[in-house]
């Protein structure tokens, strides 16, 4: 699992291709999560990032190109499984952090030879299914080592928002 810094390329059929600048470090001491949650949780620990916020604060001189992607391809595949961030939101307590991340979900595209774009395209950008991941970090207010912890519950699960497909333009 790695968190990434994109600059994304819009092309004319609505995909994109991404070019990864560099990983991020949200996880870890000197992560941005160590760095900034604890002054951005409210007084009762929580707190809200829009990912335009998050990679402002990874990056001030972003620009609208930019964004934030998970990374999930294993070791073993060829394509990549890619999601973007939306938004994270959370709550941060003397030791631990609750982060719960929303994601739009990347398609790997099939390029074909009359298309323009010689990198990998991907679909989905604006209407991929929405997915939600709640991760646990072992650092807060007091302190910690920021690394990523057990799953906040027992068990683990992945919400998938039901995709609905563009209405076409055709009555009945």
């Amino acid at each position: 699992m790695g968190f990434l810094i994109c600059r994304i390329h819009h092309l004319p059929a609505s995909g994109v291709t991404i070019e990864t600048r560099h990983p991020l470090a949200l996880a870890g001491p000197r992560g941005l999560f160590a760095r900034h949650l604890p002054e951005l949780a409210n007084e009762d620990g929580t707190w809200s990032l829009s990912a335009e916020d998050l990679l402002k604060m990874a990056e001030p001189n972003a620009t609208a190109s930019d964004a934030i992607l998970l990374e999930l391809t294993p070791q073993s595949r060829d394509g990549r499984i890619l999601y973007r961030l939306l938004e994270l939101s959370g709550r941060t307590m003397s030791l631990i952090t609750d982060a719960l991340f929303r994601f739009k979900v990347l398609s790997p595209v099939t390029v074909g030879e009359s298309a323009q774009a010689t990198e990998p395209c991907f679909s989905g950008w604006i209407d991929g299914p929405e997915r939600y991941e709640q991760l646990r970090l072992d650092g807060g207010v007091s302190g910690g080592q920021w690394a990523w912890g057990e799953s906040p519950s027992p068990v683990c699960a992945t919400v998938l928002a039901q995709h609905k497909p563009a209405a076409s333009g055709a009555s009945s």
